[in-house]
């Protein structure tokens, strides 16, 4: 800035201002920053307060909301081990509850850092049903946070598995490349594949491995599990039981001889499901006619062996016993399909019908002229003292493939075909589990001893 020859003023390094006078001298030129320095001061220990008190706040607020998901976590995964010790508590007894009162089953039982109420409560529909139904109810609290959970299982049949089997056998059979298994597969004992077969429901084995043979890569569609708990199959009794309960005590039942079979062929005539039977009574008189399926009471009871076939309009239960040291083996001739099934025997919308088939013996699918090209098989299989099989499975050509919509528990797994270098006999497998049994098995199949989730609920607070 220019005042004149005899004025000037200078900026020193550190902002003071400076006057030259005339003659060379200066003074320093003072300006009051003061009251500026105040405010900014002032303003500066406001706004680090105000960070202060707002970090502290989400500090804070961070602090109580990982605390209150710590206990919802807790809680949550309380309530879900006092479901687990309810459903354990329910598959461990010998029979199921038979009080309709709801069950008190524990009480503030500490689980971690939390604690649980527990109560059962029974369906009322049970006093009509063998298969049961409970309500678990589970408040579980972790602190401040309590979380509900309402869970309805019920008790599962045999029919809940599309294929169930207590022993693989001696001799090694393979799931190969090919076959389809469509559902549930549970085995009691180590389970062999080759190749790529398929697997498109959920799969355990109580062995803590897989056999694997040339090729292995199966397709796991749902997964599987290994050193899960053994499954154990029923007692005729207890089939028996059911049925004496349940039942009117007196079921139709005809008899075989010990080198004849009796005959069962279901048929649909004018609309009305009903079987064709032929056999002998129990003083071994022969007897044959045919009866409605809605007037048996839902099982058929033979004493010895019997061949079946046919198209099935209605729900019925087949049991075949053994006797006098021989007989309990049931024996496919031709298709077993439900009269409201498509021609490969899976069931369409609205289709009542249900077959069950339970033998003490074997269940096997007979080498006749019509099973040489395909079997369809619409029914829920049990064999309690065998396997499931095919007659001369180990002989002849390929005859197809069993197209079977149900399910499959045997003591002993049973070989349907061969496969190798020299070529296959025998059947594919393509089991696909009917959904429909889940809800509503065939009559008096007996259960698993399982309990199946089927409805899960959660409230907090």
């Amino acid at each position: 800035m220019r005042l004149g020859p005899e004025y000037s003023i200078l900026d020193l390094s550190d902002g003071t201002e400076v006057e030259r006078k005339p003659g060379g001298k200066f003074r320093r030129l003072l300006r009051d920053h003061r009251g500026f320095s105040l405010v900014l001061v002032t303003a500066i220990l406001g706004i680090t307060v105000t960070l202060g008190f707002v970090l502290s706040s989400i500090v804070l607020t961070d602090v109580r909301s990982s605390s209150l998901e710590m206990e919802a976590a807790q809680a949550l995964a309380a309530a879900d081990a006092g479901v687990e010790l309810a459903a354990g508590w329910l598959r461990r007894r010998p029979s199921p509850p038979a009080t309709l009162e709801p069950i008190e089953f524990a009480r503030g039982l500490q689980i971690g850092d939390a604690a649980i109420d527990v109560t059962i409560i029974p369906d009322q529909q049970n006093r009509f049903n063998y298969l049961k139904r409970f309500t678990v109810q589970v408040a579980a609290s972790s602190g401040n946070v309590v979380r509900s959970v309402s869970v309805d299982v019920r008790m599962a049949s045999f029919s809940d598995y599309v294929y169930m089997t207590n022993d693989e056998g001696s001799g090694i059979i393979w799931y190969v490349t090919g076959d389809i298994i469509d559902g549930k597969l549970h085995s009691n004992d180590r389970l062999y594949i080759w190749g790529r077969p398929i697997f498109r429901g959920p799969v355990t084995s109580a062995a803590s491995s897989f056999g694997k043979g040339g090729s292995y890569n199966p397709d796991f569609q749902a997964g599987y599990k290994l050193g899960v708990p053994r499954i154990d199959l029923p007692t005729l009794q207890e089939i028996l039981a059911n049925y004496q309960a349940y039942g009117s005590g007196n079921p139709f039942t005809i008899y075989s001889k010990r080198n004849k079979r009796a005959k069962l062929i279901f048929k649909v005539v004018g609309g009305v499901g009903k079987v064709a039977y032929s056999g002998w009574d129990r003083s071994g008189h022969a007897i044959s006619g045919t009866v409605a399926l809605d007037d048996l009471d839902g099982l058929i009871r033979v004493i010895g062996n019997v061949n079946v076939k046919g198209k099935i309009k209605g729900r019925v239960t087949v049991l075949a016993q053994r006797a006098s040291g021989y007989g309990g083996n049931i024996h496919i001739r031709n298709d077993l399909r439900y009269a409201g099934a498509d021609a490969n025997g899976r069931p369409l919308p609205g289709c009542e019908d249900r077959l069950g088939l339970i033998s003490q013996a074997n269940i096997i699918i007979d080498n006749t002229g019509p099973n040489r090209h395909d079997v369809i098989i619409d029914a829920a299989l049990l064999a309690l003292g065998h396997s499931f099989t095919v007659e001369k499975y180990w002989s002849g050509g390929p005859r197809g493939t069993i197209k079977l919509w149900g399910s499959v528990s045997q003591d002993i797994r049973g070989p349907v075909g061969t496969f190798g270098r020299h070529g296959m006999t025998g059947y594919m497998k393509a089991y696909h589990y009917d959904q429909r049994l889940r809800e509503q098995p065939p009559p008096y199949f007996p259960a698993s001893g399982e309990y199946i989730v089927e409805n899960w609920r959660q409230s907090d607070s």
